[in-house]
């Protein structure tokens, strides 16, 4: 698909439980799921093995605000943001989730976020995620984000193997 290539979303808000969206390929941005304008619930989901040559391996976000709750995003590959990519005033929040394996050429190997609103982290672990910066976690441009009781480990990146942070308000990080 172009655009989302397992499941684009456009001004929509879905609820997506208990399903694996995986093999799946973007030829922009989205090789699992796109959003544009849209708000969902996602819990209990697996989103892995998916690309995007743009941006979002594994989860792309326009101007949309998931809640993700148990959802593994592993082994994605994408230009930025292996794992997710959010942009424009999105407000994401990931709860008891593992962001694994990902890869992105450029930034955010497990999670890329630029001039979004809110970024929530709770309870989850990034691990083993690759990227020139922000192996783990790279934010960018960017409201608040909040990284409380998590794990964040044996990430890879030249700059902020575990976390690159730029330009951002507010950084709340506790309990890692």
């Amino acid at each position: 698909s172009g655009w989302g290539g397992g499941i684009s979303c456009n001004v929509s808000s879905p609820i997506i439980t208990n399903v694996t969206i995986e093999n799946n390929t973007a030829e922009t941005h989205g090789g699992g799921i796109y959003f544009l304008e849209s708000n969902s619930n996602i819990e209990n989901v697996i989103i892995n093995n998916n690309t995007a040559s743009g941006h979002g391996g594994g989860i792309y976000c326009d101007n949309s605000s998931p809640s993700l709750d148990n959802v593994t995003i592993s082994n994605n590959n994408a230009f930025t943001g292996g794992g997710l990519h959010s942009m424009g005033s999105s407000d994401i929040t990931f709860e008891n989730s593992i962001i694994t394996g990902n890869t992105a050429t450029d930034k955010g190997g497990g999670i890329d976020i630029r001039e979004n609103g809110l970024t929530v982290i709770n309870n989850s672990i990034i691990s083993n995620n690759t990227a020139q910066r922000g192996g783990g976690f790279h934010s960018a441009d960017a409201d608040s984000s909040i990284i409380t009781n998590s794990i964040i480990s044996n990430n890879t990146a030249q700059r902020g193997g575990g976390l690159h942070i730029q330009s951002i308000n507010t950084s709340v990080i506790e309990n890692l």
